[in-house]
């Protein structure tokens, strides 16, 4: 008895096969078009390209394929792929051409140049810088009435006078304690980095680290550029340990970045400093006695022109007799 030999499909199903396998040898040969587009001409520019020229070819191959879900679909995603590749290589070129002043956080050179004369009037040991400075504050009102609302009787000991009139940007500060104090500050940070200048008399600062422990009352302290206005919250209780001590004189610098800790101690009378203040960015501390409330790390701000003006002019006047 003869065995009846299964007869070969024909017809739809073998049509549907043969459908199946071009259509995914094609998918395959055509996954990676871009490496097929002929290279840009050799008089260009190394960094330059035609933006249009993936498009033009793979459009052109789309229309001449036979229009089935797949092709689409493959064609689409390359397409947009290629012109997002583009366009974001178009992006940082016309970036790495723009000038300088328009790459660094967007600074003018306005704002570059006063930085700089900033700078210069604390690194002047002469004060010759700080005292023309003085001088155009003395001879305007409106420069007076604005450095005055600034400018106050500080919760830490001595008097903060602005003479440069920003509280959100880079500012210059000349501070004074009237008196002699032996009594140590509040362990503190600050939310902007700064310069100082110890122009005359003389003070012991000292830097530390926190550590656990409940020696301290820890309060958060912040500065909001919209209200111009310091705020303070309690954080946590902490323990502190001292890694420096050093006697800072006139004519001596010193930096402080934000977040580190410091305070002053041993402050000979009538102590003067000038300093140059960045941008209040950052969050500070400010540690108290325990049982201490955040209210007793801010102070009120704002003199009257007229002490404002008084202490410019005295200022000016020890500065010219050094």
């Amino acid at each position: 008895m003869k065995t009846a030999t299964p007869e070969r499909k024909t017809g739809n199903s073998a049509t549907k096969r043969k459908g199946a396998l071009a259509e995914n040898t094609f998918a395959f040969k055509t996954r990676s078009p871009v490496a097929n587009v002929a290279p840009a001409p050799k008089h260009k520019k190394p960094n330059s390209f035609n933006f249009f020229f993936p498009f033009q070819q793979l459009r052109q191959d789309y229309n001449k394929k036979p229009s089935t879900p797949s092709k689409k679909k493959f064609y689409r995603h390359n397409i947009a792929t290629i012109g997002l590749n583009h366009r974001i290589k178009d992006i940082q070129m016309n970036y790495n051409s723009a000038p300088t002043t328009e790459k660094h956080h967007n600074r003018s050179k306005t704002e570059q140049a006063t930085s700089m004369n900033f700078e210069k009037i604390v690194d002047d040991r002469s004060n010759s810088f700080l005292i023309d400075h003085l001088n155009s504050i003395l001879e305007n009102e409106n420069l007076i009435n604005e450095c005055a609302r600034l400018s106050y009787k500080h919760q830490l000991g001595f008097t903060k006078y602005t003479i440069i009139p920003s509280s959100t940007k880079s500012s210059l500060r000349i501070h004074l304690w009237h008196t002699a104090s032996n009594i140590p500050e509040d362990i503190h940070s600050h939310c902007a980095q700064f310069k100082s200048r110890i122009i005359s008399g003389e003070l012991v600062e000292n830097s530390f680290r926190l550590t656990p422990g409940d020696e301290f009352s820890c309060f958060r302290y912040t500065f909001n550029k919209k209200t111009e206005q310091s705020s303070a919250i309690f954080f946590k209780n902490t323990n502190i340990v001292k890694y420096r001590s050093r006697r800072l004189k006139a004519g001596d610098i010193y930096t402080k970045k934000p977040g580190e800790l410091h305070n002053f101690t041993t402050v000979t009378e009538g102590t003067l400093t000038i300093s140059i203040w960045g941008e209040k960015k950052h969050e500070a501390l400010v540690l108290k006695d325990i049982g201490a409330c955040a209210k007793d790390c801010l102070a009120p701000t704002g003199i009257s022109k007229e002490d404002f003006r008084q202490a410019i002019v005295n200022i000016k006047s020890r500065l010219s007799t050094q």
